[in-house]
């Protein structure tokens, strides 16, 4: 079982202008600070002419977490996030018409994983941002909790970072 989670938002930057904030380190330094996981870092950023790569990794409250797990944790859980977005566009130099994105997060400590894709396409006003997130946990009986406590997390949390974009 998994469960979904979306954010869709349009954001007043040409798919350019989008791509140019992912490529900053600046821009992942402020999602590092508002992360609502807490203690965040960024831990790697590869910027290409066609893209870009963050790695943020920190450890996850156990708050997320239902009390029924939080009891049973031997060790702190923790969060490994990548995301990789790429330009789509018609050719070398020009400008993208598209982002395509690939999201993955692994939790340790709790088997969860969140694995999801990602577009920025233009609109009238600038671009709309999608991000679609499936949350699974391996874990028998009461993996359906987990899921849900950090599908609950990550959402709002996602939608502040992606706010975090058409500044």
């Amino acid at each position: 079982m998994t469960t979904s989670v979306r954010e869709d938002r349009e954001i007043p930057l040409t798919v350019a202008q989008v791509l140019d904030v992912l490529r900053s380190p600046a821009h992942w330094e402020a999602r590092v600070r508002d992360a609502g996981e807490g203690r965040l870092e960024l831990t790697g950023l590869e910027v290409s002419d066609t893209g870009v790569e963050a790695t943020l990794t920190g450890p996850v409250p156990l708050d997320w977490l239902p009390s029924v797990v939080r009891a049973r944790v031997t060790s702190p859980p923790s969060i490994r996030r990548v995301e990789r977005w790429t330009a789509v566009g018609d050719g070398p130099g020009g400008p993208p018409t598209a982002l395509a994105g690939v999201l993955d997060f692994t939790v340790t400590g709790v088997s969860a994983t969140v694995a999801g894709t990602g577009t920025v396409r233009p609109v009238p006003t600038g671009s709309r941002i999608v991000v679609d997130l499936a949350v699974g946990v391996d874990m028998p009986f009461i993996g359906g909790l987990i899921e849900q406590a950090i599908a609950s997390q990550i959402g709002p949390n996602l939608a502040r970072e992606l706010a975090l974009i058409g500044r």
